[in-house]
């Protein structure tokens, strides 16, 4: 009998006829090749390993007494080791017979190639290298062979493409192909844009300037892409200075514009390239970070697919002009503003807290739909037990505390404006900006009041005070009050009796207990508990609101910070609150009941195609605003930095373009490293670059740049494109700069994508790319062509056809 129990031989030295004897370095010259080897091993392959990794594996040696010492395994590796010029081999010593020696070489040889693999497990273990393959005998072909489709799929490709039309293309999935060419002359590109900018997207506004003479200048498409005579000008003038002149000082102190400079007018940042963007490196729902804001096209294309965008610039007229224009899309209902507060007459609304939410299944387990008692888009018990305390008789304010990321302070918010209340919120001061919680609170009409120190124990206490001094009706801190109990303890009537377990998230402990005395009240107590505890210990506020609770309740811990959310936020398709409930899914088991307490009002509604959450900008040096955000906060960094000083954005000192080109790249360096910070583990970065020309006109390297910080601030260079767009006036350029310099006139951008962690885990993050149009856009997108059409019609081709490097250009980030 075997060591488990069965009839397998263990594995014995004695009986497998090979015993260990030792592990030594034998010098090579005293090693024999093993007779007869019949294995041609690549030896070359293994000098590349040895080099990269050293001998990690000894060689198995054969010691005969009296006789030579025999290399039974890593023959090859010998070979390699003298090539490398080594001495001597980390040899393992055995003693064996002639025929389990010549067993050893065999299997040696032989049994690596029977195994198969695990190709996912293979990429991410290639994954895991970047593109570093050496001295692992893998190359970029071999990861080619594993991206490419099954051979059948191939097959299909190649000798039936009658069938293979019939199924999905490459643009069906994805809009365009997803190839590193990316061509935006395309006919059906073309008709995209025009449709994104009949929404009324005016990204130039904000981006006028004083141009120093009286006038007004637009600061992105400046007088070097407007003006073949600029750099003639600008050498002209350092001659004569003696200096090197940045593009700011020359136009400022020097440049006069000529009267007819070609393409006059301010550019509009692609709205396709940030949809690509957006769709195929983000998920809906996702939070979008661009640290180099500019216009409000970046931002206004993330709301519309249900992106909440966090953008910063240092100008405060641009940002006012991109809030302005969230205004003036909000007027035309375009975006799910909050709710207007309802008229008098319907302030004092009565709600049935009584009736009961359902129990519905979801990804295979039942679901308590608590978050569907909703008061104007604020979610679950949580909603119901504010709203009882705040409908008393004589309630004429309301007071409340939270902590910065709580749901309670935009709960009591939102029910105060429903009910025609004033409120008042105590939380935690910190810097950077406000939370999307307070944010939304805020947009409820509550008057945010903030704390230092910010604990606990001092914004309850402020809370109190505030609310007796006003005569206002205080909302317990984590709900703490036997209403909220009594609430959610009637909630309990419809759960099945022949659930396994409920599992529910634990915060105040507050919604535990209501579950708890309501499995008590309705005969239902034989039924055990998984509480999930997310945030701070809740076991005295159990032993008060739900004695005895240790009997029937298995408290368990989250391993995730409060702050930190969960990487899977749904079970099903059932969008689920990232802090709370989304960290009850590693603890599901078959036969469990989840129970879902509520979903804050500042996340998208479920159905996150019609999420059109209101992009946030705020004002201010990118250096210090990435470092005040919140530690793997965003989902996506999609951005464009100045192109150094090409295109003068003010004369501020800490504007970037103002700075010489040491300075912008340790600065840049800086700002990258804090988004990448505040990136999720397992999420993609998207930077749209490209090389710029220094006050000589020679090429300097943005592009690099930015490899540089952002693989030094821990990210991955993932892949890149080259985004092709319109000539515009490059030809009316082109001969003379070439011409004069032979400079190659520039007609394309880079694209280049950065993954923090593992690539595969991110596009798993990511899921399927969703094509279709929220169904509001749709209709706006429907009307766009009816209007457009008497105008000129773009190119012929409208077709999502293979891309080819056609003689396209984009000369600035924005066109």
């Amino acid at each position: 009998m075997g060591r488990n129990g069965t009839d397998e031989p263990r594995i014995d030295e004695g009986l497998a006829g090979t015993r260990y004897l030792h592990t030594d370095q034998i010098p090579l010259d005293q090693l024999t090749p093993y007779p007869g080897n019949a294995k041609r091993g690549d030896v070359e392959a293994i000098r590349a390993s040895l080099r990269k990794n050293g001998q990690y594996r000894s060689l198995v040696v054969r010691h005969i007494e009296n006789g030579p010492l025999i290399v039974l395994a890593g023959n090859h590796t010998m070979r390699a080791l003298a090539a490398e010029g080594a001495e001597e081999a980390r040899c393992e010593i055995v003693e064996c017979d002639d025929a389990t020696a010549r067993r050893i070489n065999l299997a040696d040889n032989k049994l690596a190639e029977l195994g198969d693999y695990d190709d996912r497990a293979l990429l991410d273990l290639l994954d895991g290298l970047g593109k570093d393959y050496e001295g692992t005998g893998y190359s970029d072909e071999d990861l080619t062979r594993l991206l490419a489709p099954p051979a059948s799929e191939s097959a299909l490709d190649a000798a039936a493409p009658d069938l293979a039309a019939s199924g999905p293309s490459l643009a069906d999935r994805f809009l365009v192909p997803p190839f590193d060419v990316l061509d935006a002359r395309q006919g059906w590109w073309q008709e995209r844009k025009r449709q994104w900018l009949s929404l009324g997207i005016r990204s130039e506004e904000g981006r006028e300037r004083d141009d120093g003479k009286g006038g007004r200048a637009l600061t992105f498409e400046g007088w070097a892409r407007r003006d073949p005579e600029y750099y003639k000008k600008k050498s002209a003038i350092e001659q004569r200075t003696g200096r090197g002149l940045t593009a700011a000082e020359f136009e400022a102190e020097y440049y006069s514009p000529p009267n007819n400079a070609l393409a006059g007018g301010t550019s509009v940042f692609d709205p396709v390239l940030c949809e690509l963007a957006y769709r195929w490196f983000s998920a809906p729902g996702a939070t979008v970070v661009d640290p180099f804001a500019g216009g409000s096209v970046r931002g206004l294309i993330a709301a519309f697919l249900g992106r909440p965008y966090i953008g910063n610039d240092l100008s405060q007229q641009q940002v006012e002009a991109n809030r302005a224009q969230v205004e003036d899309l909000s007027c035309r209902g375009l975006f799910n503003a909050s709710p207007p507060p309802p008229p008098a007459s319907e302030k004092r609304q009565s709600y049935d807290s009584t009736d009961l939410t359902p129990v519905e299944e979801h990804g295979g387990h039942l679901v308590k739909r608590d978050d569907l008692f909703t008061v104007d888009g604020s979610a679950g018990g949580k909603v119901r037990s504010c709203l009882a305390l705040a409908s008393a008789p004589g309630v004429v304010g309301l007071v409340t505390a939270g902590s910065r990321q709580s749901p309670q302070v935009n709960i009591v918010a939102t029910v105060a404006r429903r009910l025609g209340l004033p409120c008042r919120v105590h939380v935690p001061k910190a810097k950077g900006p406000l939370t999307p919680e307070l944010e939304a609170a805020r947009a409820a009409g509550a008057d945010i009041v903030e704390h230092t120190p910010g604990h606990n124990t001092v914004i309850i206490a402020r809370a109190r005070e505030d609310a007796s001094a006003r005569g206002w009706t205080e909302i317990p801190f984590g709900m703490e009050c036997a209403t909220a109990v009594e609430a959610t303890a009637a909630q309990v009537a419809n759960v099945p009796r022949d659930v396994q377990r409920i599992v529910i998230p634990v915060g105040s402990g507050m919604s535990l207990a209501g579950v708890l005395r309501g499995l008590r009240d309705h005969g239902l107590d034989h039924i055990p508990i998984v509480g999930v505890s997310v945030g701070a210990n809740p076991e005295k506020r159990l032993d008060t609101y739900a004695p005895g609770w240790r009997s029937a309740v298995s408290l368990v811990h989250s391993e995730l910070d409060y702050h930190q959310h969960a990487s899977k936020t749904s079970l099903g398709n059932l969008a689920l609150d990232p802090v709370y409930e989304a960290k009850c899914l590693p603890f599901l088991s078959p036969g469990d009941l989840l129970w879902v307490v509520g979903r804050r009002g500042s996340l998208p509604p479920h159905d996150a195609s019609i999420a059109t959450p209101i992009p946030k900008w705020s004002v201010g040096d990118s250096v210090q605003w990435v470092k005040d955000l919140p530690p793997e906060s965003a989902d996506l960094i999609f951005t464009c930095p100045p192109y150094y000083d090409l295109e003068p954005y003010s004369s501020d000192p800490r504007d970037l373009s103002s700075m010489d080109y040491d300075a912008f790249d340790e600065v840049y360096a800086q700002i990258i490293s804090g988004a990448a910070r505040a990136l999720r583990n397992n999420r993609f970065a998207v930077f749209v670059t490209g090389d710029a020309r220094d006050t000589k006109g020679e090429l300097h390297d943005l592009r690099g740049a930015t490899i540089r910080a952002a693989t030094g601030s821990g990210l991955i260079y993932a892949s890149g494109a080259v985004l092709l767009t319109p000539l515009g006036s490059v030809p009316k350029v082109a001969a003379r700069t070439f011409s004069g310099t032979r400079t190659l006139s520039r007609v394309h951008q880079d694209i280049l994508i950065f993954c923090k962690g593992n690539r595969s885990e991110a596009a798993r993050a990511c899921g399927d790319v969703d094509i279709h149009l929220p169904d509001h856009l749709a209709s706006e997108f429907t009307k766009s062509v009816e209007a457009l059409a008497s105008t000129p019609e773009p190119p012929p081709s409208s077709s999502r056809q293979p891309l080819s490097p056609g003689g396209t250009s984009w000369d600035s980030p924005e066109s």
